[in-house]
């Protein structure tokens, strides 16, 4: 017959636990530190990644960046007009030709279409398409597919809205402005935890941080 434990035991018993618990607490505090620091770590450096990338991927969206400080950064939104053709999807040539100031040459350029789409998405019953020449943002006026109207002729980048990027309390904002109207205009913070944010030389660098740690990427735009 076995015999019950007695209280001396019992008490014995949860003293030698406690030593015990005691012991092993210290290094696994510190491997969960550990750990939680590393976690941390990678989330910082993945995170500065994607930023820098959707950064990048706007300015390459841009046209005429204007770098007007450290601090606000101007440009103008391309339209790349794509196409639809065989169920395959079509870039046009980022720039177009106004051969004179009433044919418009645009290769492969469904215009009905396009105009029909911009339609429903601004509410626009113009029928204006903005253009950027000579640094300049120009109206051509679409009467109808085949009959345009502007005050000027020649090359021509077509431009769908104004960008702002500004930095400020460790936060990138972005502002947009859709066909350079006021009552569309959206902004929105773009990124947050940002302790550097600087272009020069045709380079982007930033730096992220999070409580304790700070990670900078820097990386050369081709604009």
């Amino acid at each position: 017959m076995k015999k019950a434990f007695t209280l001396f035991e019992l008490v014995i018993s949860l003293i030698l636990s406690g030593i015990i618990l005691t012991i092993l607490s210290k290094p696994l505090w510190e491997f969960y530190q550990l750990n939680n620091k590393n976690l941390k770590t990678k989330e910082l450096i993945i995170n500065t990644h994607l930023t820098l990338l959707k950064i990048e991927k706007l300015f390459q969206s841009c046209a005429n960046i204007n770098i007007i400080d450290d601090n606000l950064i101007h440009c103008f939104l391309k339209d790349d007009l794509l196409t639809l053709e065989d169920k395959n999807t079509h870039l046009l040539n980022s720039t177009l030709i106004l051969e004179n100031n009433t044919t418009l040459y645009s290769p492969k350029s469904d215009l009905q279409t396009q105009l029909q789409n911009r339609k429903a998405l601004y509410k626009d019953e113009q029928n204006i398409i903005y253009g950027l020449s000579n640094n300049k943002i120009q109206k051509i006026f679409i009467l109808s597919e085949n009959n345009l109207s502007s005050s000027f002729i020649g090359n021509f980048i077509p431009i769908s809205a104004e960008l702002n990027f500004t930095f400020k309390d460790d936060q990138i904002y972005y502002e947009i402005k859709p066909r350079f109207n006021d009552e569309l205009k959206q902004s929105a913070i773009l990124a947050k935890n940002i302790s550097f944010f600087k272009i020069q030389n045709s380079k982007l660098k930033i730096c992220m941080k999070n409580q304790k740690q700070e990670y900078c990427l820097e990386k050369r735009l081709f604009l």
